[in-house]
Formats: structure tokens, sequence, C-alpha cells
């Protein structure tokens, strides 16, 4: 990945299902420091992607 971007991995299993989330952010600093009217700016999440393994039905 370029310099100034990250990824983040998060599980959790519960009832017998599991779901991860994988997070790309940008933290370069024309994107932290760009400016957003009435907004907040900072790291910019870029992309997520969700997987949820969902138990089977009794």
């Amino acid at each position: 990945m370029p310099a100034g971007t990250a990824q983040g991995i998060a599980a959790h299993s519960e009832y017998g299902g599991a779901t991860a989330v994988l997070v790309e952010i940008d933290c370069r600093p024309g994107t932290v420091n760009r400016e957003v009217p009435d907004a907040v700016t900072g790291p910019r999440a870029t992309r997520a992607v969700i997987a949820v393994d969902v138990p089977p039905h009794p």
C-alpha cells in the first residue's frame, strides 16, 4: 500500500456465526488536511469489506 495508507481488520463470533471487517484508510496530508464545508476532516475510510457467516437455522 502507498505510504500514509493502512488496513485494519476485525472479527467477531457469536451464536455460531462470525463477522469480519477489513477497512482501508488514507491518512496522507492531502486527505487529512482537506477543506470540507460544515464537516470534520481527518483520516478517510476508502474501502470497507464485510463478510458474514450466518449459521443455518435449526
